[in-house]
């Protein structure tokens, strides 16, 4: 096929200005795919004007139950996410709360390595307090030997080490 030479400006002229669009469209596309893609959520703290504290999942939902962020226990509302500061001590928040304790005194920081895992649980209760102890695994799922006893006084909210008779605050 033999195209004049006017025939053959016209029909350039039309390849380039169909590239042309073709490229301004796909640049559009990319970028609304772009934009679409870039508006992840990042989790975080949110503080309400009303000082209460929330914090919003990756996904933009607010987190509820107990949650360990950043390596800290916090109990927050399964109604609305807000972080309750002071929850009332049962057998579940009080292994939480004397493993932050334990973790902000900087206890087995040191001889405790990465893939050691430590277990809180209650051993004993009664009215006024609790007994929890701080157990490592030694194998998966094979508990091993106690590391620490302390008895959690409820009407205080502090933990004694019953070694060493250090105390703790629980809500600190």
């Amino acid at each position: 096929m033999k195209l004049r030479q006017g025939e053959m400006k016209k029909t350039m002229k039309g390849i380039l200005a169909g590239a042309f669009l073709l490229a301004v469209g796909s640049a559009a596309v990319f970028a609304v795919g772009t934009e679409t893609e870039l508006k992840a959520y990042a989790a975080e703290w949110q503080q309400a004007e009303n000082g209460d504290w929330t914090y919003k999942e990756d996904d933009g939902s607010l987190a509820s139950g107990w949650q360990k962020i950043d390596g800290v226990w916090y109990d927050l509302d399964a109604e609305n996410g807000v972080w309750n500061s002071h929850p009332s001590l049962d057998e579940t928040s009080v292994c939480y709360l004397v493993e932050n304790a334990v973790n902000r005194a900087g206890w087995f920081n040191r001889e405790i390595s990465e893939d050691i895992v430590l277990h809180y649980r209650v051993d004993s209760k009664n009215q006024y307090k609790y007994t929890v102890v701080v157990q490592e695994e030694s194998r998966p799922d094979e508990i091993g030997s106690t590391l620490k006893t302390f008895e959690v006084d409820r009407r205080t909210g502090t933990a004694k080490d019953v070694s060493t008779k250090i105390v703790l605050d629980l809500y600190e």
